[in-house]
């Protein structure tokens, strides 16, 4: 089982990794080289939710950390 800082090395870097693909796609349709924008429409929106998601644990996280170190012991 990997420890939770592997993991989310590994979702950070699947996050790159979409986006890196989306802004590929939408390079290729700028200099005309694909003819797919639904391709490169669909890469950037998954791409988003991605990086939104993550945000939003991120958020999460960093709330429940500050709800941990506001309670008295």
């Amino acid at each position: 089982p990997e420890n939770f800082v592997e993991q989310v090395k590994g979702a950070i870097e699947h996050i790159n990794n979409l986006q890196s693909k989306a802004s590929h796609e939408v390079e290729q349709v700028a200099t005309g080289d694909v003819e797919n924008v639904h391709k490169a429409m669909v890469a950037m929106e998954h791409a988003s939710l991605a990086f939104n998601f993550s945000l939003q644990v991120r958020n999460k996280v960093l709330e429940a950390y500050q709800d941990v170190m506001k309670t008295q012991v």
